[in-house]
């Protein structure tokens, strides 16, 4: 039995010459090798000596020594997990800009067969370039 340096494998090995690894946190099997030395026992078990190194060396009497490379996942860094929440704002982000840019009726839902979607600026503001003093019409005093 052997556990790993970061603390969240523990390697066992049978008489039959089988190795198996299991998750500590989850107590499930994360990796299972069959029939390492066939059919002797292991003698020891050891991890890699590194943190993040996922090999385990297993001796027996009669087949010497084996490195096993484990298939177990790698763990996720502090880095990449912004990375990728950055990443999902951004294309958050861009999905917004979009939509808001493709679609007339964004901000007025549901628009109507006869309303006109997108109005026009010079309906409010008038004729720049109109010179009638009555614009307002008469004023009462």
């Amino acid at each position: 039995m052997s556990i790993s340096l970061d603390g969240k494998y523990l390697t066992l090995g049978s008489k039959d010459g089988d190795i198996c690894v299991v998750e500590v946190k989850k107590m499930e099997i994360s990796h299972w090798s069959k029939r390492l030395h066939l059919g002797t026992s292991i003698a020891s078990l050891e991890f890699c000596p590194s943190r993040n190194c996922r090999v385990v060396l297993t001796t027996s009497n009669q087949w010497g020594a084996m490195v096993t490379k484990l298939n177990v996942p790698a763990d996720w860094k502090e880095w990449q997990i912004y990375l990728l929440l950055l990443g999902l704002f951004l294309a958050s982000a861009v999905a917004f800009y979009i939509f808001f840019e493709k679609s007339d009726s964004f901000w007025n839902f549901p628009v109507s067969r006869e309303q006109q979607t997108r109005r026009n600026i010079d309906s409010f503001l008038g004729d720049a370039q109109s010179a009638d003093p009555n614009v307002f019409g008469p004023l009462d005093m």
